[in-house]
Order: C-alpha cells, then sequence, then structure tokens
C-alpha cells in the first residue's frame, strides 16, 4: 500500500471506523404518560385485518446452512408506487425448531439497498439461526420527482402531491399487514416482533409503532418526524430540481413550500401521535449534523416517542451510515444487535 493510500485509510477509519458518539439513555415516562392522557391511538391506519394471501417461491439458490430463503409478495391495501402494487419481501426463514423473533426491514423506498441488506445479513451471521429476518423490498421511489418536476400547473403539481402521500399512507398499513402475515407463520414468536427503518423508512416506521402495540421493538435510523420538511428541504432527495421549480415557477420559499405539504402529512407525522409508542421498546440513531433531516423534526421524533434511548452520530445524513460499513467496523449493526437482544 503507498503512503498516499495509506493516509487515506487511516482517515477513512478515524472519521468513520471509531465511531464517535453521544448516547441519551431513557427519559422518565412523566412526559409520556401526560401526553397519552389526552392522544388515543389513531384509526387512520385502520383496516379490515384478515389473512393475507401471500405467494411464496422458495430461492434454493440463497439457501444457507441456517436459513431457507422465501421471496414473499401479497396485494398491497392501495397504490403503493411498486410494481403491479405488491408488497414484496425476502423472508429469511430458520431452519431451527421452535418459535423465534422476527425481525421486519425496512427499505429506503427508491433508494440505496445498502442498509437493509446489510443489516439483514448482520443478523442472519450473528443470530446464527436465532431469529427470522423479513426484508421488505421497495425498488420504486415513493416520489415521482420526475412527474413533478414537469407537472403543468400548481394544480397538477398538488395533486401528485395527494397521491405521494396516500401510497406513503398504504405502504404504513402494509408494513401492519405484515405483522398479519408474520402472526399466521407457525414458526414466529408473536411477542417478539420488531421493525428497523432507515431515512424517510425510519419516519413510516415510526409511525407504525405508534399506531400498533404488536410491535416488540422498533429501530429507528437516521429519521425524524415532519416529513414535509425534509421532502421540500432535503438537498440530498432527487427533489432538486422540484425544489428549483417552485421557486422559480411559483415564487414560493422552501419554507412556503413545506407549509404547503404540512397538511398532506399530517397523519404521516410521528409528531402526530404523541404518547403513543412504548419509548423502552424504540431504539433512535440519528445524525447530529444531519442535513437532510432538520434539527428541530429530530428533536420532535424523539419527544414524540416518548424520549427513548438516543444515539446521535456527529456527522452529516450520508456520512452517519459510513458507521454500518467496513470501515466503521460494522458499528451500527452491533448497537442495533445490542438493543434487539435486550429488548426482545
Amino acid at each position: 500500500m503507498g503512503r498516499l493510500s495509506y493516509l487515506f485509510l487511516c482517515f477513512g477509519i478515524c472519521s468513520a471506523g471509531c465511531v464517535s458518539h453521544t448516547t441519551t439513555p431513557n427519559s422518565t415516562k412523566t412526559a409520556v404518560l401526560e401526553s397519552a392522557e389526552t392522544n388515543t391511538p389513531s384509526s387512520v391506519f385502520d383496516y379490515n385485518r384478515v389473512e393475507v394471501p401471500f405467494t411464496n417461491d422458495v430461492l434454493d439458490e440463497e439457501e444457507t446452512r441456517n436459513y431457507l430463503v422465501r421471496h414473499i409478495h401479497f396485494p398491497s391495501i392501495g397504490d403503493n408506487r411498486q410494481r403491479n402494487d405488491q408488497v414484496t419481501g425476502k423472508y429469511y426463514e430458520s431452519k431451527h425448531p421452535g418459535k423465534k423473533p422476527l425481525i421486519i426491514v425496512l427499505p429506503i423506498f427508491g433508494g440505496h439497498v445498502y442498509p437493509s441488506q446489510s443489516i439483514t445479513l448482520y443478523l442472519k451471521k450473528i443470530s446464527d439461526g436465532g431469529m427470522h429476518v423479513f426484508r421488505m423490498l421497495g425498488e420504486q421511489n415513493l416520489t415521482d420527482w420526475w412527474a413533478l418536476k414537469y407537472a403543468p400547473d400548481e394544480e397538477s403539481f398538488m395533486d401528485l402531491w395527494q397521491t405521494t402521500a396516500e401510497a406513503e399512507h398504504n405502504t404504513i398499513v402494509d408494513i401492519r399487514r405484515t405483522i398479519d402475515w408474520a402472526l399466521a407463520r407457525p414458526e414466529v414468536d408473536p411477542d417478539r416482533i420488531a421493525v428497523i427503518g432507515f431515512s424517510r423508512g425510519a419516519m413510516m416506521a415510526a409511525v407504525a409503532a405508534a399506531n400498533d402495540t404488536r410491535l416488540a421493538a422498533t429501530v429507528l435510523v437516521m429519521g425524524g418526524a415532519h416529513p414535509h420538511k425534509a421532502l421540500a428541504t432535503c438537498p440530498m432527495l432527487r427533489g432538486e430540481g422540484v425544489q428549483k421549480k417552485v421557486q422559480k415557477e411559483y415564487g414560493w420559499t422552501l419554507d412556503e413550500f413545506a407549509d404547503r405539504l404540512e397538511p398532506l402529512y399530517y397523519d404521516l407525522d410521528p409528531a402526530s401521535y404523541a404518547g403513543q409508542a412504548d419509548a423502552e421498546r424504540i431504539l433512535i440513531v440519528e445524525a447530529a449534523k444531519d442535513d437532510c433531516i432538520p434539527a428541530d423534526a429530530r428533536e420532535a421524533l424523539w419527544v414524540a416517542m416518548g424520549q427513548p434511548e438516543r444515539i446521535s452520530i456527529p456527522r452529516g445524513h450520508k456520512r452517519a451510515f459510513l458507521s454500518m460499513t467496513p470501515l466503521g467496523n460494522k458499528w451500527l449493526q452491533r448497537e442495533i444487535w445490542s438493543f434487539l437482544q435486550e429488548t426482545l
């Protein structure tokens, strides 16, 4: 290895591998109990709970010593922006006898697959067949940024956002229906079902956790509340052209853009369900210098979830994910595993 390469490697390890962070333990429950007295579980995500009609394809080529691998898909509750309005996933079913925990791993819809793929592989390996994992697949983005960019007028533009919000609503219902599917599996322990969400998926996982008491553990990574703010202002989303459009064509500031999205995303905002989640069963991992999720949105998530244990990584949104890479020594996977062991 050349000297320059060595220096870059050292820099990478110092900036990512030795993950400096701040951990805030679970706070007292006073605020949660007080807010719970004035908030009742929402019926926004209620649905007709029936047996989920799924299709099961065994992937023989991916079978391992500890796991059978099945490709699962079932119809969404509605338009979920995925191909044929299907919910799809890879189900890693432990070969070992007895009921075991199930971890539902959500994707970054239409985004990078590394976080969900990496935590899935880690959980399979470290548990040695001691848990089942369902990795939901989400190839398509929930937001049609291209259509928004070329919307002919404000009315069409906002109509597109309305359908986007509806697709996200349906996806949250589908997370709950994935739990329905899991509860029908004889090998799954019904009292030990968890969900892990990353970025926008963390926002949806938070809403699901607040509206479904069947989740025994929830991990929220680089998420936040107030999704309308991130969608309107985040510089890393594919919406840069959309942000320029509203400023140039409609004369809105980005804050005004967020204000127009807020009513559409009220039911999809974790902050709307303060006091409904069990803080002892939630772990929040955030990027303390997040340049996509605003600071007030991250704080609002923590408060809404009852001030659970929170790990703050002093990095931006993307760089914080380096803690899941080999350079980061897969530190974040170990933290998640530790939390799941303790909670489940």
